[in-house]
């Protein structure tokens, strides 16, 4: 049985990996701007790591001159030249060969940039097929919209998977195609890009499916995947090219990476300067993680909402997103390799993105004379305004609203033309300043503005210019020199920070000349709606140079605490950074110290802590044991320095710009040095850390490369507190204080750490709010409840910030000894699945009398501990609703009560066994149907549909026991649908269970349903003679031009599918539809014959989707052929439906 260790672990790994969650974590980035690497994740360190993305055997190279000589020719596969972009693509071999080429490529003179090759993915989230109806009709009114279009033709283009030109909803749409990856090749059709096509400009009053937001517009299919997951950053660029040779108005891309590409970001350039206007997706990662090309100036990023204008749980968001427009379950034309042309519904922001296109087309329909700038000026300005009021970072300025866009009046646009910002215009426009201090405060009121201010500087001065972003818009900062001569320049780009936080720079004049700065929407968005939400504060300040205050042989002392260099002007400016040190000693007990080293712009700061152990290194030389036995060894880095000094704390969480603090255990008597830094070096130097980069000639740690730092010549302030802590609560704080790790491990269960839980825990009454403290980094504290009634409770953490685990008491038996054993079964953490990161509510499900034990600890997850105070209360919230509990492990197994009865999965990892003898031999169909519980107001991860499956197993010995033998061969039926052969003669276990996702449970209630296949054949004996039937069923004729039968597919008799024949009369011609309605497990196929002759059919809709055939037929006798497509049966009843429709 596992332990309490391995049951932490498992949990969380079952759980995060159902949620979705990343486990890795990014290094710093780090390279020259001469050799700019621009893939990154910017601004911020997500925690998630995306080599995925990555072809580190590719790269992409921009250079003047030849290049030839600087890699071997026998190590390339691949070489294509972009000569419109001035980018070269390089494909090696070997990723070793790479790393070599890199080596040399960025010492190059003549080489300005080099990168990896980036892949790009799919935007959508495929979805079960249930949706058949277009809900984003009505919510974007399209109707009326539509009424409003003009009769201008739009050309589109599609840069996706390819699509297919044989679907009737697009066969008249398709105007040109062209496969970038393989151009001899005609575009690989797929679901992908024809579901987003079909979006854009379905056909309409076809009598074939939906219709889309434009259907008037022209298609250009351009083929980036091939018919794969993943294309690359240049291929995409290709794509975009041939766009723009096309002439299109506008390019569709329901595609992203994470990180951002120098070639692909010049192809969108090159675009955006042609006039068209781009729309891509926001991405599906739940979370604000920038996506590319969404986050390219000049390009319109889409996030999801769903029917309720709510923002879906999976659309990215962050101030890069502009639009939100219907995404989730979104029915359209897809393309299927065994249907071909056929229909399906699915969501993500891939789906979201054509809705914004369509409208952007529609829009050019009318005004076809709009620039890119003023048909973005029009969507934002008529949005649906939804979340906080104006622009936020969840839903952007809004929801897309078609028929307010179309009805806005040309005149009200305002000017939006921007001046083209170059040298020769910054040094002739841009706003003068001088003296020593100069500060500004300004907002973006048009797209892509920027705004130049310029200085005279001479050789050697120094300046500080900070960029304090607004809260909701992400700027980004320029600082340019130009020689007085006008022979030389450098320029340099800063975007280290994400809104609401301060951009940073330390310029030193490298000549006399001007000096340019400038500022930036990374996106280009602006104040539409007349508000100042974009007012960012721009200030520079000459500095002088700073002696350097301390060293390590001479360290600031701290006399006492609490400590503050606040007002004390100390900095950290030096050649290749610098460092200050401090030294304390401790008094005669434990002391729990706080250090804080406040956010310097630009910089990337970090506090070391070093302990002197001088007398443990004499007494425990190399090879020598340890007081606990145990051996002491220099190589394992035991001691740091040849004083004693060890390296106990190192404080680098955060990222340029950012803060760091954390809390140092100090031991009683002992000296601790705190080294103060700019440049942090605990990090390794290689290929995929030199390829991300954040910012311009310093990417990342530049120290790694030039020997040079970002530093800031603002006074930093440094604090040292110590905290009083109270007593502990539950005075564990390892529980191997109380338990040998000997008989832990010899231990067959978790009964010794349960025994010392209910000792020593702390009473917990559930409803009551408690609170509390971590002593320490190690600490734990752990308390003990009792339900006083079954059903779901929410554990409610404040501003959560310490990580909270839930466990029960899971018993069984061992197979071996007979013995009943007890482990700690964990149910509930307090981690957001999306985001990682630590989330305010914890809900369980509890049962009545039973006992759960709760463990608040540091947050690991995210390697942070904190000093305050925790709380939490809890409520009682709804109770399970399956009175056939409890019957949830083999020794609790009932009869099963009904061949239809109701349940739920309220408890954890709920599961039913039923025992059950057939009356009658037989195939027996059995389903699971999920539906809303019946409370209201539930949050959605209690309530939420599982994956439920079914498994039967015989009881082979008629003990009613499912012995461990008999488990091991059980007959599954995935996905709550399916059939099974039942010998009367013969006893079964019917187990119910199901996979969970966000808690161990849900309130989702269930049907259960068995009946056996017993129908009676509709037209049994019937012989089919070229197509036409002996006995074919009669349609009942229901009123005047309607028809309908209800029948069944019935079970495969091993030679052939089984097919209904149905005959029908018209006596005069008829005009209408024949619908084939049936159960979720049926995708029916219809055929028309007369006379032996097939003279209509469909099977162009996929399963559980009414399959719908439009028919114009002439007086006379007809005979209509139902199968199933895949020759499957009938679980539930078919409708076959005539009517008229003139």
């Amino acid at each position: 049985m596992k332990k309490l260790i391995a049951v932490m672990a498992a949990g969380m790994l079952t759980m995060s990996a159902a949620g979705g969650t990343y486990a890795a974590g990014f290094g710093k980035s780090s390279l020259d701007r001469s050799v700019q690497a621009n893939l990154e994740l910017p601004q911020k360190k997500t925690g998630q790591k995306h080599e995925e993305y990555l072809q580190e055997d590719t790269l992409i190279v921009k250079y003047s001159g030849k290049i030839s000589h600087l890699y071997r020719a026998k190590d390339v596969s691949f070489k294509k030249d972009y000569s419109a972009l001035g980018y070269s693509v390089i494909k090696f071999k070997k990723t070793s060969a790479a790393r070599e080429a890199l080596a040399k490529l960025s010492k190059a003179g003549n080489v300005q940039s080099v990168s990896p090759g980036v892949k790009f993915k799919l935007s959508s989230v495929k979805t079960d097929p249930k949706v058949s109806k277009q809900y984003f009709n009505k919510l974007l009114n399209l109707p009326a919209a539509q009424k409003l279009a003009g009769k201008n033709k739009v050309s589109v283009a599609v840069i996706d998977t390819g699509i297919d030109k044989n679907h009737p909803e697009l066969k008249n749409k398709i105007k040109s195609s062209y496969n970038a990856i393989n151009p001899i090749n005609a575009p690989m059709a797929d679901n992908h890009g024809t579901h987003v096509a079909g979006i854009i400009a379905g056909e309409k009053n076809n009598g074939v499916g939906g219709y889309g937001i434009n259907p008037q517009s022209d298609l250009i299919s351009i083929d980036v995947f091939n018919r794969d997951f993943f294309t690359t950053d240049y291929t995409v660029a290709e794509g975009i090219l041939q766009a723009i040779k096309k002439k299109v108005k506008v390019i569709n891309m329901s595609l992203g990476s994470y990180y951002s590409s120098p070639i692909m970001e010049a192809a969108v350039e090159k675009a955006r300067k042609a006039g068209i206007v781009m729309v891509a997706a926001a991405g599906n990662e739940g979370g604000d993680y920038p996506q590319y090309p969404a986050s390219y100036a000049g390009v319109i990023s889409v996030g999801a909402v769903d029917k309720n204008k709510t923002l879906t749980e999976y659309s990215s968001y962050g101030v890069s997103t502009d639009l939100v427009a219907p995404g989730d379950n979104i029915y359209a034309p897809t393309y299927s390799l065994e249907k071909k042309s056929t229909f399906e519904a699915l969501s993500g922001t891939s789906m979201a993105t054509p809705m914004v296109t369509g409208t952007v087309s529609l829009l050019l329909s009318k005004y076809p004379s709009l620039n890119a700038a003023q048909v973005e000026y029009i969507l934002k300005k008529t949005a649906t305004d939804l979340g906080a009021k104006g622009f936020d970072a969840k839903y952007g300025y809004g929801m897309v609203n078609p028929v307010a866009a179309l009805k806005f009046k040309k005149k009200d646009i305002p000017s939006l033309s921007v001046e083209a910002w170059n040298k020769d215009t910054i040094l002739k426009k841009a706003k003068t300043f001088s003296g020593a201090k100069y500060t500004s405060k300004r907002v973006f009121t048009k797209p892509l503005d920027q705004h130049w201010v310029k200085k005279t500087v001479k050789k050697g001065e120094t300046y500080q210019i900070n960029l304090k972003e607004s809260k909701v818009f992400d700027s980004q900062l320029y600082v340019n020199v130009y020689s007085k001569d006008g022979k030389k320049q450098k320029v340099k780009l800063i975007n280290d920070v994400k809104e609401g936080k301060t951009e940073g720079y330390y310029f030193t004049a490298p000549y006399d000349g001007t000096l340019a700065i400038g500022v930036k929407d990374i996106s280009g968005n602006y104040d539409v709606k007349g508000s100042k939400l974009s007012e960012y504060e721009l200030s520079v300040k000459k500095t002088s140079p700073k002696a350097d205050e301390s060293t390590i042989d001479t360290p600031i002392a701290i006399g006492s605490l609490p400590y503050s260099t606040k007002n004390k002007g100390m900095y950290l400016l030096g050649k290749n950074g610098d460092d200050d040190f401090y030294q304390f000693t401790t008094g005669n007990k434990p002391e729990m110290i706080k250090l804080e080293l406040a956010a310097q712009p630009g910089s990337d700061v970090s506090i070391q802590v070093f302990a002197d152990y001088k007398d443990e290194e004499e007494e425990y030389e190399d090879g020598a044991e340890t007081e606990n036995g145990t051996e002491m060894d220099e190589e394992e880095g035991e001691f740091d320095g040849e004083d004693g000094s060890e390296l106990i704390l190192e404080i680098n969480n955060g990222g340029i710009g950012e803060s760091e603090s954390d809390v140092l255990e100090a031991d009683p008597n002992t000296t601790y040095t705190i080294q103060v830094s700019n440049r942090y070096e605990s990090m390794s130097f290689d290929f995929f850390f030199i390829m991300f980069s954040d910012s311009g000639e310093y990417e990342g740690s530049s120290s790694l490369i030039q020997g040079t730092v970002p530093q800031n010549a603002d006074p930093y302030e440094f604090k040292v507190t110590k905290i009083s802590m109270p007593a502990d609560e539950d005075g564990i704080t390892n529980i191997f204080e109380f338990i040998s790790e000997e008989e832990y491990e010899t231990s067959p269960d978790d009964g010794l750490i349960i025994d010392v839980l209910d000792e020593m825990a702390k009473p917990y009454k559930l409803t009551n709010k408690q609170s509390g403290y971590l002593q320490s980094r190690g600490d734990t504290d752990w308390y003990r409840f009792t339900a006083t009634k079954t059903g779901v409770y929410a554990f409610d953490f404040g501003k959560a910030n310490h990580l909270a685990q839930a466990y029960q008491i899971g018993k069984y038996q061992d197979q071996d000894t007979g013995k009943k054993l007890r482990y700690l079964d964990m149910i509930g953490f307090n981690i957001d699945f999306l985001s990682s990161n630590l989330s305010n509510k914890m809900y369980l499900s509890l049962e009545k009398g039973e006992t759960y034990y709760l463990n608040l600890t540091m947050d690991d997850w995210n390697g942070r501990y904190s000093e305050k105070p925790y709380s939490f209360t809890s409520k009682f919230l709804a109770a399970p609703s399956d009175k056939y509990e409890n019957n949830n492990d083999i020794s609790k197994i009932k009869k099963l009560p009904a061949m239809k009865f109701q349940g739920d999965f309220g408890k954890n990892f709920d599961e039913e066994f039923f025992y059950y003898q057939p009356k009658t031999s037989g195939a027996y169909t059995m389903t699971l149907d999920q539906s809303s519980p019946k409370t209201k107001g539930l949050p959605k991860q209690i309530k939420s549909p599982v994956d439920a499956y079914i498994l039967i197993y015989e009881d082979k010995n008629k003990n009613k026991k499912l012995d461990y033998k008999e488990q091991e061969s059980p007959n599954i039926i995935p996905f709550g649908m399916g059939s099974q052969y039942l010998d009367k003669n013969k006893t079964y276990f019917i187990h119910i269970a199901a996979d969970y996702y966000y808690v161990p449970f849900s309130l989702i209630q269930y049907t259960f349903e068995m009946k056996l296949l017993n129908h009676k054949d509709e037209d049994a004996g019937s012989v089919i003679k070229k197509n036409v039937p002996s006995k074919p069923i009669s349609m009942k004729n229901t009123s005047s031009g309607r028809w309908e039968k209800s029948g069944r597919i019935n079970i495969y008799n091993q030679k052939k599918a089984d097919e209904d024949w149905y005959k029908i009369n018209f006596n005069k011609n008829f005009e209408g539809q024949i619908l084939l309605e049936g159960g979720k497990e049926l995708d029916g196929k219809i055929e028309v014959y007369q006379k032996g002759k097939k003279v209509a059919g469909s099977d162009r809709y996929g399963q559980n989707d009414t399959e719908t055939l439009p028919i114009k037929l002439k007086k006379g006798t007809y005979y209509i052929k139902v199968t199933d497509a895949y020759g499957a049966a009938s679980i539930t009843p078919y409708t076959l439906k005539v009517k008229k429709t003139k």
